[in-house]
């Protein structure tokens, strides 16, 4: 029974977000996620390439920010500069989960 507990906290935590990701552009090395920039309905100031979509749901309002940091490094492993976060919903109407959809982007010399 002591090891039941553990287990189910651990897919639960699991469980609290997760990001589907389509990849339009697959020809950027990776990039660390710490460097890239996060906008809120702004395009990035660089002559921005799209090269993905993201969805990410996250089950409780406690974890937005791990539901954002799981967005992150999932742009950065297709090479993002930049993530956009377009639109952010409530799942239920007490806001208790989140969608964000986002795009990330790649800064390309003109």
């Amino acid at each position: 029974m002591k090891r039941i507990i553990p287990v189910f906290l651990i897919v639960l935590t699991l469980s609290a977000c997760a990001t589907q990701m389509t990849v339009l552009d697959k020809s950027y090395p990776a990039t660390d996620p710490d460097n890239l920039t996060i906008l809120f309905n702004e395009k990035p100031k660089c002559n921005a390439k799209q090269i993905a979509f993201l969805n990410t749901t996250t089950a409780y309002s406690w974890s937005q920010d791990g539901a954002l940091q799981s967005a992150r490094e999932n742009a950065a492993s297709v090479g993002a500069d930049y993530l956009v976060i377009n639109n952010t919903k409530s799942m239920y109407g007490d806001g208790t989960g989140t969608v964000f959809h986002a795009i990330a982007y790649k800064c390309v010399k003109s």
